[in-house]
């Protein structure tokens, strides 16, 4: 109640198989990848251009490590036309237990409509996929500060036993792999063309 679905999306549900307060949390499970898969539920706060928006929810995964697929919080600004200006994102996959996901930033300039709400997403094709579940809960929306979550100390997911989530690169993407020193999983990269570096 209260929120919206995406048209053309997979809907999201209230379930009470997880929650990270009281009864209900809004749920999605990926149930094809002919195609990408996109759940969306979002609301449309009305925040001034130029000013901060700021945003939490909780979000849990049950993901395989071995999929690409993520879940999570993200703001959309969107130009008179509906064209997507550019958006803020937190996202988490594998098996991540409930874990806060936060943005904050300057509403653009053109932006008409703001949606701020909660996803899952799957590449086409991606069949560790499938099954794969979110469940977003405890959202929290202002235009003043929201403080941001405390950073762990020490490194998230060191022995890639969640697969590559919690981890960034900058040219090209490793994936999970089922060869490893110790545990199930270790990060996997392979030298697909010699152009560029």
């Amino acid at each position: 109640s209260g929120w919206t679905t995406g048209v053309g999306s997979y809907p999201f549900i209230a379930s009470t198989a997880q929650t990270h307060s009281g009864v209900y949390s809004a749920y999605d499970a990926v149930n094809s990848v002919s195609g990408d898969y996109w759940g969306f539920i979002y609301q449309t706060p009305t925040v001034p251009v130029g000013g901060t928006i700021y945003a939490s929810a909780w979000g849990k995964t049950e993901i395989s490590p071995l999929s690409s697929a993520v879940g999570g919080l993200i703001v959309q600004f969107l130009n008179s036309s509906g064209v997507l200006i550019s958006k803020l994102e937190s996202k988490i996959g594998g098996n991540t237990d409930w874990h806060q996901l936060y943005v904050s930033g300057t509403v653009p300039v053109g932006t008409v409509t703001i949606k701020v709400g909660g996803y899952l997403w799957a590449a086409n094709g991606d069949s560790a996929a499938l099954g794969g579940k979110v469940y977003i809960d405890d959202f929290a929306v202002s235009t003043t500060p929201i403080p941001p979550p405390q950073q762990p100390q020490e490194l998230i997911n060191s022995d890639f036993e969640n697969g590559v989530n919690d981890w960034a690169w900058i040219y090209r993407p490793f994936v999970a792999s089922t060869t490893a020193h110790t545990g199930i999983y270790s990060a996997k990269h392979n030298i697909g063309n010699t152009t560029g570096p």
